[in-house]
């Protein structure tokens, strides 16, 4: 089944690359002309780009009726056990195995913490530290920016 589906793509990317050379040999065994300007209709590709997208959903709703309920309710199958706490998928469970793949990168962050660099970091002054460097940015940037500008 694969190589017939690879099959039908390839032939109708080589269809729709070399159809410049195609379109004259075929144009014998049809009827009516034909050319780029009388196949191509702008209205109908318009229609076309806006019904293709809809016709999937437009399907479905038509022929889903109550064959496939929107939600189901009922008591999860464990493999004839007792349903306990360790089994409900949870955000732990989740991430446990993604912090144990990246474990070595996240032992990064204790590693190259600065506060055991800086014995104050972290007391009650450290806003109020921030807040006053940041104003010396900002004073030395008007500076730079006033000295540019004038």
């Amino acid at each position: 089944m694969t190589f017939s589906v690879v099959l039908a793509a390839v032939c109708c990317v080589i269809g729709g690359v070399a159809a410049p050379w195609l379109l004259p040999l075929v144009s014998g065994a049809f009827p009516v002309q034909a050319e780029v300007s009388s196949a191509v209709s702008q209205p109908m590709i318009a229609i076309l780009l806006i019904a293709c997208p809809l016709l999937p959903l437009l399907l479905m709703i038509f022929f889903k009726g109550d064959r496939l309920p929107a939600r189901s309710r009922g008591a999860a199958w464990v493999c004839g056990y007792d349903h306990e706490k360790s089994m409900v998928v949870t955000a732990h469970g989740f991430a446990m195995p993604v912090k144990e793949a990246f474990a070595p990168i996240l032992k990064l962050r204790h590693w190259l913490n600065p506060v055991r660099l800086v014995p104050g970091w972290q007391n009650a002054s450290a806003p109020a530290l921030f807040r006053g460097v940041a104003l010396v940015e900002l004073a030395v940037l008007v500076v730079i920016v006033i000295s540019r500008g004038a």
